[in-house]
């Protein structure tokens, strides 16, 4: 029930249990209690309060000689210290090695092991080493589980926000195009977040914000059906991100306004998973600030932001934000400051093969690119930085100065005939060829003819890779 994100069934069988188990004591009673408290801790850090697992699994973790009770504790406990920001304390977290047939019993906390310790790497900009961990836990769930599980859409939504990153766009598309479905039944927070953050930023990539928008109103919804503010918080950022970059400054306010209302509904008087709530909100303010040109508030929100993500050891948001800080500096002719700013990012960037957090920055951060790069050239930078400054610069003129040319979005819708789309929209109803046939009064040769043409033009070659493909793209409806 737990790792179905059925939080509150899994606390009350829990409690059950623990009834029981006072009513008729037995000797085996204290492990059995141990396993039940370590149960609800994972519900309720799957429910995302990593504070108040935090403290019921580290009680675990002391009390429990059962390897299976203590390295689900463990996971617990270092999700919690991640989020505090104590990465002393995450490595310091002990856990017990598997054997292979343990690995095959205990799947899902093998690859939440791999998770969470490829999420420390990554938010270290240690991306090499956070690729591993999630392809290690990739191999384990499609071994054990198989390709189609949700043990194996975890670490495929994450390791999608590493290729992307890398300005890989495709590949990160293919690890998420027929996974959207395990990733919505049951995965932890992050690994949600992750999926829709890549779908989204790639439809906007591909001249669709359309399918953006709608993409993170499902997600925000999501996160409200089911108490996760955090993933409605980040949701909520993105869309106002996206607004504000139409030049919708109201729309991008009112964005703000429900960030506002989730960071008083959820509070961090700590550093906690909540924390990133109130951190959104700032970073939604930076922005609204800087689209009404108030250019001295967004720039001391962004310092501080800036400072309240270093003190928590996250290098990538820190980055982040400091690559906006340096942005907005050179809009107001604070040259140096930005210049030194934006070096500071591009030489980690750099070292780590990231590209995009840069050049989502859009259009505004063209001429603090070309400044940066012409001080790189009179200064005779070293080889590595060139050619990577090379590269983003040629990236970003690719796509906020050429002509525009036609989508894959858009190249795709185009391409399906009315017929075709007819029968991708049956196909995503559920209906097999002859049913397709009855409903267009057409012979199941004929469809079966229009769909290999389908997953032609799609680039596909399942029936559940040509719905995903479509709905990404915006070319089919969904019932989410």
């Amino acid at each position: 029930m737990a790792l179905a994100i059925r939080y509150d069934e899994a606390l009350e069988l829990a409690g059950e249990i623990e009834r029981d188990i006072s009513a008729d004591p037995s000797p085996d009673g204290d492990v059995v209690r141990c396993e039940c408290e370590a149960i609800r801790s994972v519900a309720i850090a799957l429910k995302d309060d990593s504070e108040a697992s935090l403290s019921i699994a580290q009680d675990c973790l002391k009390r429990s000689a059962d390897p299976w009770t203590a390295n689900v504790a463990s996971n617990v406990v270092r999700l919690g210290q991640l989020k505090r920001g104590d990465l002393k304390k995450f490595y310091a977290t002990p856990w017990i090695p598997y054997s292979l047939d343990d690995d095959r019993r205990n799947v899902f906390a093998s690859v939440y092991y791999r998770c969470i310790q490829g999420k420390a790497e990554a938010q270290q900009l240690r991306i090499a080493a956070a690729d591993r961990y999630y392809l290690d836990a990739l191999r384990l769930a499609e071994r054990y589980v198989g390709p189609n599980s949700i043990a194996a859409a975890l670490p495929a939504s994450l390791i999608a926000r590493i290729r992307y990153e890398q300005g890989r766009l495709d590949e990160a598309e293919a690890m998420l195009v027929d996974r959207v479905s395990l990733v919505n039944a049951g995965a932890m927070l992050d690994c949600v977040l992750s999926a829709y953050f890549v779908m989204a930023r790639i439809a906007v990539h591909k001249m669709n914000p359309e399918r953006a928008h709608t993409l993170l109103e499902w997600a925000e919804n999501q996160g409200n059906t089911r108490g996760w503010g955090r993933l409605s918080a980040a949701a909520a950022l993105e869309r106002a991100r996206l607004c504000l970059d139409e030049g919708r400054i109201d729309e991008g306010a009112e964005c703000l306004n429900r960030l506002e209302r989730l960071a008083a509904e959820y509070p961090a008087p700590a550093n906690c998973a909540w924390s990133d709530i109130h951190r959104y909100a700032a970073l939604a303010r930076a922005y609204v600030a800087s689209a009404e040109q108030r250019f001295d508030d967004a720039i001391s929100i962004l310092s501080g932001l800036r400072r309240e993500f270093d003190n928590v050891h996250n290098v990538y948001l820190a980055l982040r934000v400091e690559t906006h800080l340096a942005t907005v500096k050179f809009r107001v002719k604070q040259v140096d400051e930005a210049l030194g700013s934006f070096g500071s990012v591009v030489t980690a960037f750099a070292k780590a093969g990231i590209y995009q957090t840069i050049l989502d920055e859009g259009p505004p951060v063209g001429p603090l690119l070309a400044a940066f790069q012409e001080k790189t050239e009179r200064a005779g930078s070293p080889p590595g930085l060139m050619s990577y400054v090379s590269n983003l610069s040629a990236a970003w003129r690719s796509r906020y100065q050429s002509e525009p040319q036609q989508t894959a979005t858009s190249a795709a819708a185009e391409s399906l005939s009315g017929r075709e789309g007819d029968i991708l929209k049956l196909i995503a109803e559920g209906l097999s060829n002859k049913e397709i046939a009855r409903n267009l009064a057409i012979t199941p040769e004929t469809v079966k003819s229009h769909v290999k043409h389908i997953f032609t033009k799609l680039n596909v070659e399942k029936r559940a890779q040509a719905v995903s493909r479509a709905q990404m793209l915006g070319l089919a409806g969904s019932d989410q």
